[in-house]
């Protein structure tokens, strides 16, 4: 009925900035989260908590699940706030590529940073695209654990983003 995905994010900044270079280890993201339309109500913040234990059996170190919305896909991470996650402001805007075909391309493909020549010669046009809305969920095995980390989380906690409407 469902997807719920878990990746290592791509850049060392981004694995870095929760709780320092010397953590970065103990953070992953969140990257996919899909469910079939025809689920029951609150299923999706039902399959987060589930995934998230889940995750802390398989991976016990990690103590920080960061995740994203994109705001220019009309997205503010409504799951996430419903699901308590923390909100720590917006990423930063970024250069991506829309190819010949008119898909979104990030602009890292394969391990490899595309330069804005390569993604010229292959057909594809650069496009801006707003700061993403940047969620933590603090995990752990126990509260004090939990606890311990929120503390030493580099973000500052700040109100949730409310829905535009498209």
């Amino acid at each position: 009925m469902g997807v719920c995905m878990f990746a290592t994010p791509c850049s060392e900044n981004v694995r870095s900035a929760p709780f320092g270079p010397a953590e970065k280890h103990r953070v992953t993201e969140l990257h996919r989260l899909v469910l079939l339309d025809e689920c029951p109500r609150n299923s999706e913040s039902h399959f987060i908590s589930r995934a998230l234990k889940i995750l802390l059996e398989k991976k016990p170190g990690i103590r920080c699940v960061l995740s994203f919305a994109d705001p220019s896909a009309g997205h503010a991470g409504t799951i996430y706030q419903a699901t308590n996650f923390i909100y720590t402001g917006q990423s930063s805007p970024a250069t991506f590529y829309l190819d010949a075909d008119g898909r979104l391309r990030h602009p890292r493909q394969n391990g490899h940073n595309v330069t804005k020549a390569e993604a010229v010669a292959w057909g594809w046009t650069p496009t801006k695209r707003a700061g993403k809305h940047r969620y933590a969920m603090i995990v752990g095995p126990t509260h004090a654990e939990r606890r311990k980390w929120r503390g030493a989380l580099r973000y500052e906690p700040l109100p949730y983003p409310k829905q535009v409407s498209r």
